[in-house]
């Protein structure tokens, strides 16, 4: 096959298979995985149904892929982020909470699926854990320069994931309905939970990371 034409093929690839893990997403999101059908997939990505088991196999080699994609895409945002800043020049804690929110607004779907499917099947609960390496700068290096014991890293893990993480989980993915509950603009519950999530937690990582900062 001709260079040219070969390229067209693997870029047309490509696309198609955008086009289904997105549609997939947004099933699994609505579905979930169990009640997901290949056949409404295939309909929203319109492509064939044979297509979506050529390039995926099963639904769970799709959903496997759909997470792989987004890790891939945190890793990039993170490393952008970080080339932003100059060699050796720590992030601040405030960039770090932004990009975090950032990071996952866009990713409100995703959360939900992966949350649901960590409940119920051990597979992708190492999967929710990882979120953390993808969304948090410079961990690694922070917490050898903070001179950390691994049991120190360890904790300080446990205490991102339990009370950074989870609490941003909550909001991206059931905000929505505590607004209706609380009878809450959407403006005015953002803000108040960016405020109170800068002022207490992100804060209190800071102090324990990087001690010299500004406050």
């Amino acid at each position: 096959m001709p260079k040219k034409a070969k390229d067209i093929q693997e870029r047309d690839a490509k696309a198609s298979q955008q086009k289904i893990l997105v549609a997939a997403e947004v099933v699994f999101a609505e579905k979930g995985f169990d009640g997901a059908r290949v056949d409404e997939i295939a309909k929203i990505a319109q492509i064939n149904k044979a297509m979506i088991y050529y390039y995926f196999q099963s639904k769970e080699q799709l959903l496997r892929a759909l997470i792989d994609k987004h890790f891939n895409e945190m890793a990039e945002e993170k490393k952008s982020l970080i080339d932003s800043f100059s060699e050796g020049v720590p992030i601040p804690s405030e960039k770090i909470s932004d990009h975090m929110m950032e990071m996952f607004a866009k990713r409100s779907s995703f959360l939900r699926i992966i949350t649901i499917e960590a409940l119920k099947n051990n597979d992708f609960t190492t999967d929710l854990f990882q979120i953390i390496d993808y969304a948090v700068p410079h961990l690694n290096s922070l917490t050898e320069k903070a001179g950390m014991s691994p049991e120190e890293v360890t904790r300080l893990k446990t205490n991102i994931f339990y009370f950074g993480f989870a609490p941003i989980l909550m909001y991206f993915t059931v905000g929505g309905q505590w607004t209706e509950y609380s009878d809450m603009d959407q403006k005015t519950f953002r803000q108040s939970f960016i405020n109170d999530y800068q002022n207490s937690y992100i804060r209190s990582i800071k102090e324990m990371l990087i001690p010299d900062e500004p406050k």
